[in-house]
């Protein structure tokens, strides 16, 4: 993680992806992947490990957030909101 926070965008990617080939069940990569990918503008790449992450953990609240954002951004607003009405439950 230091080497994406430190602007080596393409050095911390190769770095993910070798831990992927290591252990392809590791949500964490594919959330930082999505992060790095939606920072850099590229948002249906991003999303692809974001729905990833959420695959491989389907109880944490913030990647449904995260792929709900990415659809309302790539302007599938009718398949986001699913996505982050279980990110973000009513208290009704």
């Amino acid at each position: 993680r230091a080497r994406k926070h430190l602007g080596e965008i393409d050095e911390a990617i190769l770095a993910f992806e070798n831990v992927l080939k290591l252990n392809e069940n590791h949500f964490e990569v594919y959330n930082d992947l999505g992060h790095i990918y939606s920072e850099n503008g590229e948002l249906e790449k991003a999303l692809e490990y974001q729905q990833r992450a959420l695959k491989l953990n389907p109880s944490n609240g913030q990647y449904h957030y995260y792929v709900g954002a990415l659809l309302y951004q790539l302007g599938e607003m009718e398949k986001a909101i699913p996505y982050l009405t279980t990110a973000c439950p009513s208290n009704n």
